[in-house]
């Protein structure tokens, strides 16, 4: 029996199954000859296809790296077709619920087809105008929205460039403090060279020694007020009793001019009153019959400011017509007029001593003046706008301006430079002034803020509000526990200032804004002035603490009542 060799094969029948006898599969007349897999099935067609994609893979990475990228994909673009004519009529009374006229217009638009009344090819396409409004309006509602983020983003550039132009005035202002003491050192330093190699100095190498047998008279030059007069302030040590303006009622109405009164001041020694007004004159008047004693004419302009000399005979006063005017009393003129400035001049107050005067101006600087050789002795720089009010620090040589700028400064007169600046107010500041004491400062500004500040440590002592009206002008009572302030709205505020601030009274009576107010040295009554040509007198002349009066160092004679 001969041995058989089988191939299994899956699936395969077995009928269908090829018998080899093993005699004859001895593998030794064949040439075996390997042939791969894809070399047996592989077809011309695919060899292309291959081909194509190897060029389109280079292609498209060559592309990449001449920075073409990837090719673009083309977007399908969607046009819209123009209603024709009764589809629009169709799409038109659906839109309004017209259903009754649909079917009237559809039974007679089938029947005019019919009939050959309608030919389809000759309808005519409806504008396309309601739909073009409707992109013309989102377009619009595009536009408005990029406007208004716009707006607010320039808003945004607006503030950022106000905080930058406030930094700029200030480090400009810091430079040119800088800039001032860099001068003053130079002349300093001029001086001192200069006398150093002056004949007279024994440290001069030139220096013979003294020369005896000659008769030599050396001049004596007299001190500076800044510093002479610059000693302890006797209101540290004083008891001066609170102002009782809780009893203050409206004594007397004096009507004496044509126009506002812009300033009043009081005599410090005797019961006189002086009153500036728009008219362009100032006025004396005699208290408490309210006698008109003395006019004031020489001024070009509206007269803004006033002050007492300390001894009361002469008399300061500021002009719109660019000038500051001295007035004698014993001679009953004006003996000097002031023309520095270049623009209206606000406001001026006399040193303790009485030989110097300073003035604040609409040109944007102070002015200080010697009395002796009736020349300017010095020109404070430093705010950038108007400067609408200056007053001196009682015996010392500090002034104190407010500004338009938004900002109340203290100034050292004997060099001319800014000691300290006081930031908080958010409108332009009206009006600044010292207590007795010197040791707080009120302002008030046009938003009818009034802010108190604390000189020795040089910070906010407290905000008092009385707006909405403007703030004009304040003033302390002698003791400097009690604030006055005139207001817009024709009323004069009064607030005690102790742990906190209390209001304890409201003067009303004026028919018109109050532009000026101010105590009397000894508390015994206050005067305000107004836009409606009066001045007034508030408070009581017949009692008041005899304590009060004799511990007031300033007041020598008592009032008569």
């Amino acid at each position: 029996m001969s041995e058989t060799a089988t191939c299994p094969s899956a699936g395969v029948p077995d009928d269908e199954l090829v018998i080899l006898p093993n005699d004859s599969f001895d593998g030794s007349d064949y040439t075996y000859e390997e042939v791969g897999i894809d070399e047996e099935f592989e077809s011309e067609g695919d060899v292309e296809s291959e081909d194509l994609e190897a060029t389109l893979h280079s292609l498209q990475k060559l592309s990449f790296l001449l920075g073409k990228g990837q090719k673009s994909v083309a977007v399908p673009e969607v046009r819209r077709q123009r209603e024709v004519l009764d589809d629009f009529v169709r799409n038109f009374c659906m839109t309004y619920n017209l259903h009754k006229t649909l079917e009237v217009f559809e039974v007679e638009w089938f029947d005019a087809k019919e009939k050959g009344r309608v030919i389809d090819s000759k309808l005519i396409m409806v504008p396309d105008e309601y739909s073009r409004s409707l992109q013309l309006t989102n377009i619009l509602k595009r536009l408005q929205d990029q406007l208004e983020q716009q707006s607010v983003v320039a808003q945004c550039r607006a503030e950022m460039l106000e905080k930058f132009r406030k930094e700029r005035n200030l480090h400009r202002m810091h430079h040119n403090r800088i800039a001032q003491e860099k001068n003053k050192l130079v002349n300093v330093i001029k001086v001192e060279k200069a006398e150093l190699f002056t004949e007279d100095n024994p440290l001069s190498p030139t220096y013979k020694g003294p020369k005896y047998g000659k008769n030599s008279m050396t001049p004596v030059s007299k001190p500076d007020p800044l510093i002479s007069a610059c000693k302890i302030n006797p209101f540290h040590e004083a008891r001066i009793s609170v102002t009782d303006v809780r009893g203050y009622t409206l004594k007397n109405t004096f009507r004496g001019h044509n126009m506002s009164v812009s300033n009043v001041v009081i005599h410090p020694k005797k019961p006189l009153v002086v009153t500036a007004s728009d008219d362009g004159t100032w006025r004396m008047w005699g208290l408490p019959a309210g006698d008109l004693i003395m006019t004031g004419e020489g001024h070009k302009d509206w007269v803004s400011g006033l002050d007492f000399h300390p001894k009361g005979m002469h008399l300061a006063s500021t002009s719109g017509d660019c000038t500051v005017k001295l007035w004698s009393f014993e001679k009953s003129r004006c003996i000097h007029t002031f023309a520095d400035h270049t623009q209206a001049v606000w406001s001026v107050s006399y040193h303790t001593s009485g030989d110097v005067l300073a003035s604040s101006s609409l040109d944007h600087t102070s002015r200080l003046w010697d009395l002796f050789s009736m020349k300017c002795r010095g020109t404070l720089r430093g705010h950038v706008d108007s400067v609408n009010s200056i007053t001196w620090q009682l015996y010392s040589s500090i002034l104190c301006t407010s500004s338009s700028d938004k900002t109340v400064s203290l100034w050292d007169a004997r060099s001319a430079l800014c000691v300290q600046t006081f930031y908080g107010h958010k409108a332009s500041c009206n009006h600044a002034c010292f207590d007795n004491k010197g040791y707080m400062i009120a302002s008030v500004d046009a938003d009818g803020i009034a802010k108190l500040w604390d000189v020795r440590k040089v910070a906010e002592y407290a905000t008092i509000n009385v707006g909405p009206q403007s703030a004009n002008r304040c003033c302390f009572d002698p003791s400097g526990l009690i604030i006055a302030i005139a207001s817009n709205d024709q009323r004069i505020k009064c607030f005690q200032i102790d742990l906190e601030v209390v209001p304890v009274s409201e003067l009303r009576g004026h028919e018109d804004a109050v532009q000026a107010v101010q105590f009397d040295p000894k508390g015994n009554f206050l005067v305000s002035g107004s836009s409606d040509s009066t001045f007034r007198v508030w408070g009581s002349f017949e009692s008041k603490s005899k304590a009060g009066r004799a511990e007031n160092p300033e007041s020598s004679n008592d009032y008569p009542c």
